[in-house]
């Protein structure tokens, strides 16, 4: 390259560059070039054509080395900015480009030099075979790391699969209490496991309600016999009860525990017929300010007793469209579950506000009570029939409360107190959806009169 700076007008990095710049990109140490001029008589050749060339005679141009005189005219006239062949005698892969020096409009007059490019065959098959290696190499590595996903995906996708068929299988053979770790996916095992859970709520309440039923008839049934009874029994209580108050004896007190046990089974007769055959409601617009305080009046004497603070304080409430004696009944049965809870004393509080409840406008009664409360595993079965924390009662007074405030169209809910104890929210829909059905429905008078 010094040489032919010398002997034309380029330095030695102009004719690097004219290298660069028609394609063959920077010298190698595999590759060697050359230079021509138009006849391709050499300007520069290397090395390896200067030590000889075919039969020990070396070419003064491209022509007489690669024996190509007739295609370098040919290619010269062409279009083809690029010429190749192949030297099979000295396994040499040989490029041609053109470089233009000057106008090209000039035609044949415009001058050019040629600039080449040889590579051994030999190291071009050697670095195919590495290349083809490497390729193999790749597509192994690709291959393994496509059967790994694939196992992965597999193992993602049977699991779920696997999980849901044991969970089907189990409530084929008659198990309703069980859960699927698939229901927090997103995807369509997601969709299934949560359509298969909703199957087995519907199995659990269609159990429960048969369940339900088996008992309410059987408790209708005890609850008959057993009040008749118990009314005569009371009858003469009272009648042994006024003889000995007269008399001032010492059987008067026993007559009074004796009254008072009759209530207490009264209470729980009146509780499992409620249960058994519950009445339809008789629906008016009803001042929910009142329910609250009869409720919380007929709860005072309770109070006192216990030492309970009351704590009321709640905006004006807007009259809601209920039945007057069955609300009562719900807040009464609520607040008497508060204070039972406080044994030594605490605070009940009262709150209520106006809401919304599914997008309709309702009013929200909040309970609560610092007592020994409810534990969090045991808060889902609170309104389960018979399920009760206390030693007397028969745990049907949630069971009626929460379907009294269904057939409202509200709520209910119970949480844990922060403070300890238990807060119970229920949410009254100021106009429940429509009312079906004569034996719900009861009837209904008077339309709302204020606010």
């Amino acid at each position: 390259m010094a040489q032919l700076a010398r002997a034309l007008p380029f330095s030695h990095t102009e004719l690097t560059r004219i290298a660069v710049i028609t394609g063959f990109g920077r010298p190698r140490n595999d590759i060697s070039f050359f230079l021509s001029d138009r006849d391709g008589r050499y300007l520069y050749r290397p090395s390896i054509l200067q030590q000889g060339s075919r039969d020990g005679v070396t070419g003064a141009s491209i022509g007489d080395e690669f024996l190509i005189g007739g295609r370098w005219q040919h290619w010269l006239r062409g279009n083809d900015s690029q010429l190749r062949f192949e030297d099979d005698a000295r396994k040499l892969s040989v490029a041609v480009e053109r470089v233009l020096l000057s106008d090209p409009l000039m035609g044949d007059r415009a001058r050019l030099i040629t600039v080449g490019g040889m590579a051994s065959l030999a190291e071009i098959e050697s670095e195919v075979r590495t290349y083809r290696t490497q390729l193999v190499a790749a597509a192994l590595a690709v291959g393994a790391l496509v059967a790994l996903a694939l196992a992965l995906a597999t193992v993602r996708l049977t699991r779920p699969i696997h999980d849901l068929t044991q969970v089907a299988d189990r409530i084929a053979a008659g198990e309703r209490n069980l859960s699927s770790a698939s229901v927090d996916r997103h995807d369509e095992f997601g969709m299934l496991a949560r359509s298969i859970m909703r199957m087995l709520d519907a199995l659990r309440d269609s159990a429960k309600n048969e369940e339900q039923a088996a008992l309410g008839r059987m408790a209708t049934m005890i609850a008959h016999d057993v009040r008749n009874a118990l009314s005569s029994v009371k009858m003469n209580v009272k009648i042994l009860h006024t003889h000995h108050s007269r008399d001032q004896g010492d059987l008067a007190e026993g007559c009074e525990i004796a009254l008072e046990q009759i209530g207490y089974m009264e209470n729980i007769l009146t509780d499992m017929l409620d249960f058994a055959r519950p009445r339809g409601l008789v629906m008016d617009w009803v001042d929910l300010d009142e329910v609250i305080r009869i409720a919380t009046l007929s709860m005072l004497p309770e109070i006192g007793e216990r030492s309970v603070v009351l704590c009321q304080s709640h905006e004006r409430l807007p009259k809601v469209f209920g039945d007057r004696t069955r609300l009562i009944q719900v807040f009464q049965n609520l607040m008497a579950n508060a204070i039972q809870s406080m044994s030594n004393g605490g605070h009940l509080t009262l709150d209520a506000k106006s809401t919304l409840h599914q997008s309709r406008p309702a009013v929200e009664v909040l309970i609560a009570d610092n007592g020994s409360g409810i534990p969090e595993e045991l808060l889902s079965k609170a309104f389960d029939p018979f399920f009760t924390t206390r030693t007397k009662g028969t745990g049907l007074g949630l069971t009626i409360v929460r379907r009294i405030v269904i057939d409202h169209g509200g709520a209910i809910r119970l949480e844990q107190n922060p403070e300890g104890g238990t807060i119970a929210r229920v949410m009254l829909p100021l106009s429940p959806p429509e009312w079906e059905g004569g034996d719900v429905l009861g009837h209904v008078r008077g339309s709302p009169s204020g606010p």
